[in-house]
């Protein structure tokens, strides 16, 4: 899985910080991010377990 060069650690994110990111999520955004990656790890060929 890669993941941005400049991405910043949680753990490096006040509870504040993190709350703002959180809030700034557009949950169609993250539906499709997630859509796409299902759909991609689906192509190579890989398991996923629902929960």
């Amino acid at each position: 899985m890669s993941t941005a060069q400049n991405a910043t650690p949680l753990a490096c994110l006040t509870q504040d910080r993190i709350e703002d990111l959180l809030e700034q999520l557009d949950v169609n955004d993250v539906q499709q991010f997630l859509a796409n990656k299902y759909a991609q790890a689906n192509q190579e060929g890989a398991d996923f377990c629902e929960v």
